[in-house]
C-alpha cells in the first residue's frame, strides 16, 4: 500500500515544475494586435440631372357668355307639382272646349234645301225671268227674285223699317211697304219713307259643274250681284246667307 502511494507521488507532476510565466520583456516584445484598416468612404452621390418636360399647352380661352336678355331672365323653371297642375288644367280645358263644340253643332240648325235658311236651287240660268219682267215672289224662301243687267238678285221680303212685309206695286214699278210707307226700287234701293236702309239681299251663286263661278258680294256703295250668268250655269239662292242693305243717303 505504501509502495503504491509512493509510486503515485513520483508520477504526479509537480506544481513547481509548471511552465514559467513570460517576462515583461517578452510581453513588450510581443507584436501588437493589428487593427483592421478603415473601409474606404463611399463616393458622394452625384445629383441627378433633371429631365426637361414638354411645355404644357395653354388652355383655350373660355367662350364669352352673353348676358341674358330681360325676357330670358324672367323665365323660371316649373317644378313637378306646377307641371301636373298645368297639365290637368289644360286637359280639362280641352275636354270642355270639345264638349261646347259638340253641343253647338247639335244645337245649330241645319236647314235642308228648299226650306227657309237653306239653299234654293232655281235651276238653269235660262229659266230666269227676263230683264223687264216683274219680280217673282217665293213665299217659302221669303225672297223676291229680280233679274237685272248685273245679274239676279234675291231681295229679302221683310222691310228694313219695322219688319213688315212690303209688296210689289206694278203700277208704280216699285216696292212699297203698306205699314209706314217705305218705298224701294225694283233693285231694292231705298227711295223714301222711314226705312233706315235699302232692302237686305240673300247671296245668289252661279254654279257650273258643281263649282261656284260667281256670287253676290257686299260692296262699298251697295250690294254687287254675281253678274249675268252664262249659258249652262245654274242659279242657287242661299237664304242662310243674308247681306245687309246699305244705309240710306
Amino acid at each position: 500500500m505504501e509502495a503504491s502511494v509512493a509510486a503515485e507521488e513520483e508520477t504526479a507532476p509537480s506544481i513547481d515544475a509548471a511552465e514559467p510565466e513570460p517576462s515583461v520583456a517578452q510581453v513588450d516584445a510581443a507584436p501588437a494586435a493589428t487593427t483592421p484598416p478603415p473601409e474606404p468612404a463611399a463616393p458622394a452621390a452625384t445629383p441627378a440631372t433633371p429631365r426637361s418636360r414638354p411645355a404644357t399647352p395653354a388652355p383655350p380661352p373660355e367662350p364669352e357668355v352673353a348676358e341674358p336678355t330681360y325676357f330670358q331672365s324672367q323665365v323660371r323653371t316649373v317644378n313637378r307639382r306646377e307641371f301636373l297642375a298645368y297639365s290637368w288644367s289644360a286637359a280639362v280645358g280641352i275636354v270642355t272646349a270639345q264638349s261646347l263644340v259638340a253641343t253647338g253643332l247639335l244645337m245649330y240648325p241645319r236647314f235642308k234645301a228648299g226650306e227657309f235658311g237653306g239653299d234654293f236651287l232655281l235651276g238653269s240660268s235660262s229659266g230666269l225671268p227676263s230683264l223687264e219682267a216683274a219680280p217673282q215672289s217665293d213665299p217659302i224662301g221669303k225672297f223676291w227674285l229680280v233679274n237685272t243687267d248685273e245679274g239676279p238678285r234675291a231681295l229679302y221680303m221683310v222691310c228694313t223699317h219695322l219688319g213688315c212685309l212690303y209688296k210689289w206695286v206694278d203700277a208704280n214699278k216699285r216696292f212699297e211697304c203698306p205699314c209706314h210707307g217705305s218705298k224701294f226700287t225694283r233693285e231694292g234701293d231705298y227711295l223714301e219713307g222711314p226705312a233706315p236702309r235699302s232692302l237686305d239681299q240673300f247671296v245668289v251663286e252661279v254654279t257650273q259643274n258643281g263649282s261656284v263661278v260667281a256670287s253676290t258680294q257686299s260692296a262699298v256703295h251697295g250690294i254687287q250681284p254675281p253678274g249675268a250668268p252664262a249659258e249652262g250655269t245654274e242659279i242657287v239662292v242661299k237664304t242662310g246667307s243674308r247681306i245687309q242693305g246699305p244705309a240710306r243717303p
